[in-house]
């Protein structure tokens, strides 16, 4: 899928809504849920008559503005909302613990992610910004879920989901760190950094994350996928300097309710032939 291809789906590929999937009773956890394409998500999600839906927020404030929000939608709904910062190992842990004390979760849309600009070096655990937050506490707290998804899919007898947001730019990456001795070191080295290379690589590593985890667990008990939600005018933008930039997402970037239901059709719409597979345009792509 070469640039000029990604330009005309822009135009040509606008999402359409989701066919409404009847989540009565169901749990629904969503990672980055208080802007942008993950509040549409929950939006979407909560029109669907989920009975509980956790928002995962760095900032509770921020979150429970969000949360009244989205309670205009069903006022019924039991919105929660749950500090998780993703730049902390400890704070997803943390979170991963909580959540796994849950009666049950259906549905975890792992979509927290960053774009920076500049290299950033998180000083807690010494890795860089992007990849700490867009892979490593993605992954991390993506084990921790997997106890209660089963639990879950176990009991009701039905598959869980999990579906972790990429991007089409994990393919227009050339990777070169792929053959250091130890990957990640290499990438929180910042001689190696640049930009926008390390968030295509950090939506790469989502793509094998999930690709390797499902490996690991039957489409029976979990369903794993990545979607891409397509260029959106979202928050994530929001450290843009570059007057070309903005211009270009304005002009071919989709709304955030579109990139939101990207992410629905992949949570709840797609079946057990997407388990380890990529989404994009709402269908699956290899």
């Amino acid at each position: 899928m070469g640039f000029f291809g990604f330009m005309y789906r822009q135009k040509t590929a606008h999402p359409a809504p989701v066919p409404f999937h009847d989540l009565s009773g169901q749990t629904v956890l969503i990672t980055g849920a208080n802007v942008g394409i993950g509040m549409e998500a929950a939006r979407q999600l909560i029109a669907f008559k989920a009975s509980r839906v956790i928002m995962a927020v760095r900032s509770l404030p921020k979150g429970e503005e969000a949360k009244n929000q989205l309670l205009k939608g069903n006022p019924a709904c039991d919105v929660q909302v749950w500090k998780l910062d993703m730049d902390s190992f400890d704070s997803v842990m943390g979170f991963g613990k909580r959540a796994q004390e849950l009666d049950r979760l259906d549905v975890a849309l792992l979509n927290a992610g960053v774009k920076k600009q500049a290299y950033e070096r998180n000083n807690a655990t010494g890795h860089e910004t992007t990849i700490q937050v867009n892979h490593l506490g993605t992954a991390l707290l993506s084990i921790f879920l997997l106890p209660i998804l089963r639990q879950t899919a176990t009991r009701y007898r039905k598959p869980s989901r999990m579906t972790i947001t990429a991007s089409e730019v994990h393919m227009w990456t050339p990777f070169k760190e792929q053959s250091a001795p130890n990957i990640i070191q290499e990438l929180d080295d910042e001689k190696t950094w640049s930009s926008p290379d390390r968030y295509n690589v950090s939506k790469l590593l989502n793509v094998l994350w999930a690709r390797e985890l499902a490996s690991k667990v039957d489409s029976k008990d979990i369903v794993i996928n990545t979607v891409n939600p397509g260029l959106v005018q979202s928050s994530l933008h929001r450290e843009n300097t570059s007057a070309a930039e903005k211009k270009f997402t304005a002009f071919f970037g989709w709304s955030t309710e579109e990139g939101g239901r990207t992410l629905v059709n992949a949570a709840v719409a797609q079946g057990p032939e997407t388990h380890g597979g990529y989404m994009s345009e709402c269908k699956p792509t290899p």
